[in-house]
């Protein structure tokens, strides 16, 4: 960040520039979570520029505007950076492919802490060592962290309280270098989730996923019955209207 914009991530979230501490990075992730994981602003600029953190903390404060993973993460890396934090930039493989989610590792006071805002968890996770694990909860949900004998990779599994398991990414434990996060961040512009709306955050009414015209809140779901009804809920959550009207047309909504 540019020092212009650090002072007004720290202005805003109320965080002062302190000595680095277990306290100051939970402080720092926790303040991610009102800037929401959307696409609408990812869909505007259509790969033709990557949204830069000042872009990112100027059109949150602004419109409303988030970002997905890859420009979030970005974000809070460069956030870290600017307070003083030893963090490494890391891949993870999805179901769906690999290198289609970032995250990063902080290293602090002799431990190793996971920080993954792109998968809405706001807190720092201790990363368990080679051959080891770590349960670990945030809100309503139990993780696992599971590193490989070899050290190479860290597993990340829902744990449901019947006790089975659902894994969710592997995290590449090799940090990687800027020129490759931009690779892997380029292909993210050519996600299937790029022809629709996807909007996913945390809320006072709980966790809120917006696929297409589907709601999904944590005390359950619905579906817009038209293109106004999707855009008053989306205007709900802070979001602009006009950056709404905007990104449908994009879509062609």
């Amino acid at each position: 960040m540019s020092i212009q914009t650090t002072e007004l991530f720290s202005t805003y979230f109320k965080i002062p520039t302190i000595k680095p501490t277990v306290r100051l990075l939970k402080n720092i992730i926790e303040a991610f979570q009102y800037i929401p994981y959307e696409n609408l602003s990812k869909i505007l600029t259509r790969g033709k520029h990557f949204r830069m953190p000042a872009e990112i903390i100027e059109d949150y404060i602004e419109s409303g505007l988030g970002g997905t993973c890859f420009s979030l993460t970005w974000c809070l890396k460069s956030s870290l950076n600017d307070y003083g934090f030893d963090s490494e930039l890391l891949l993870a493989d999805r179901t769906y492919g690999k290198n289609t989610h970032s995250c990063i590792r902080v290293n602090l006071e002799n431990r190793k802490y996971l920080a993954d805002i792109g998968y809405l968890i706001f807190k720092p996770v201790c990363l368990p060592d080679a051959g080891e694990k770590n349960l670990f909860s945030y809100r309503n949900n139990v993780f696992k962290a599971i590193t490989s004998l070899c050290g190479q990779y860290t597993d990340i599994s829902n744990v449901f309280p019947n006790g089975t398991e659902k894994f969710r990414y592997r995290i590449k434990t090799k940090n990687v270098s800027i020129s490759e996060y931009f690779d892997a961040w380029k292909e993210s512009f050519g996600f299937e989730m790029m022809n629709y709306a996807v909007i996913n955050m945390i809320t006072s009414e709980g966790r809120i996923y917006i696929k297409n015209k589907n709601i999904s809140i944590d005390s359950g779901s619905r579906s817009c019955t038209s293109k106004e009804d999707l855009m008053q809920f989306i205007e709900k959550l802070g979001i602009k209207r006009n950056k709404i009207v905007q990104a449908f047309s994009e879509l062609n909504i």
